[in-house]
């Protein structure tokens, strides 16, 4: 009988280690095998160049419809700094991330500046110098990447 009993209790205290183990994996695998897919926001956001001038960016978001478009202001930038081609929005359609060259300051290397990455609100609110660009990556360096 006390064979039977033990048996029991271990037979028991396995399930239970299995059930465990099953909830925590399905926990887990519902965690990464949710949709990465990022959610529209609805906006394009495209740049043209200011007045004619080649070497002032402005940027431009409106709805994927074409209504609703407004330029950015940029404002706030230092005296000598030049924004770059190539931003990018946020996911959530709420910041611009682009590149400034300080044309007043050389890198070092002919031809360079010393570049920064900034964010901005689209509403041209809460400019942040993020990080600097390093001093090789050229004067035509631009945002990439994912988010």
């Amino acid at each position: 009988m006390k064979k039977i009993l033990l048996a029991t209790v271990i037979l028991l205290a396995f399930a239970l280690a299995l059930t465990i183990t099953q909830v925590s994996c399905s926990k887990a695998t519902a965690q990464t095998t949710g949709s990465t897919a990022p959610t529209p926001i609805g906006l394009v956001l495209y740049e043209g160049d200011n007045d004619g001038n080649p070497n002032v960016v402005s940027f431009y978001i409106c709805n994927y419809d074409g209504n609703n478009a407004h330029q950015i202001q940029i404002t706030g930038l230092p005296s000598g700094y030049q924004v770059n081609e190539g931003a990018r929005l946020s996911p959530d359609g709420k910041s611009l991330f682009f590149v400034a060259a300080n044309t007043a300051q050389p890198s070092g290397i002919p031809g360079t500046f010393l570049s920064y990455l900034y964010s901005i609100g689209v509403d041209g609110s809460n400019l942040k110098q993020l990080t600097a660009i390093p001093a090789n990556s050229s004067y035509d360096a631009t945002v990439e990447g994912g988010y």
